[in-house]
């Protein structure tokens, strides 16, 4: 039987298919002007942020908790079937399920939003390269085109895939690429 694994902040490295992912995804950013990077500190971000620094070698790396992927707590390591059938007996909104010694999505999108005010405010005028996972992207996303969260899987990025937004004050914002994977194709 094969069943998805709950990742969250426990460890896990790339497979083959994952690190032929991220030197696509380097390709794909080879180019494009990064000053600063920031990084979660697990290890498959790690990874993938290596590929992708190849091509930048010459820049600051900052390896952070506050952009580690949700903890899902005592589902950590165990099947999501579990986790998603002890949430749906929770009489909780998806947002707000917290898994017992874990986060809840509204708890990751506050860690998230608070990392990104605090990096335009000392960095502004930079282009910062973030490399993190689909629940902190996911709930970045849904905060940042102020959609609700029944609108969640829309903004569910694949791995790599690519968004490249610029940020403006208050909700003055230009999304030039919004979760693209075109670079894992062919």
């Amino acid at each position: 039987m094969s069943y998805k694994i709950c990742q969250g902040h426990s460890y896990g490295t790339l497979t083959p298919e994952g690190i032929a992912q991220a030197k696509k995804a380097a390709q794909r950013l080879k180019d494009e002007k990064i000053d600063i990077a920031f990084v979660s500190d697990l290890e498959r971000t790690k990874l993938t942020a290596q590929e992708i620094l190849k091509h930048h070698p010459k820049i600051a790396v900052h390896y952070v908790q506050d952009l580690r992927e949700r903890c899902s707590g005592i589902f950590e390591g165990g099947p999501k079937e579990v986790r998603k059938k002890v949430f749906e007996q929770s009489g909780k909104s998806f947002e707000e399920f917290r898994p017992d010694g874990g986060e809840s999505f509204l708890e990751v999108q506050d860690r998230v939003v608070q990392f990104i005010k605090k990096t335009l405010r000392e960095h502004p005028e930079k282009n910062v390269l973030i490399v993190t996972h689909s629940g902190v992207i996911s709930s970045f996303l849904i905060h940042l085109c102020a959609e609700p969260w029944e609108k969640i899987k829309q903004f569910v990025p694949k791995n790599t895939a690519v968004s490249i937004i610029e940020l403006g004050e208050g909700k003055n914002h230009k999304i030039h690429l919004l979760n693209c994977a075109r670079h894992l194709d062919g």
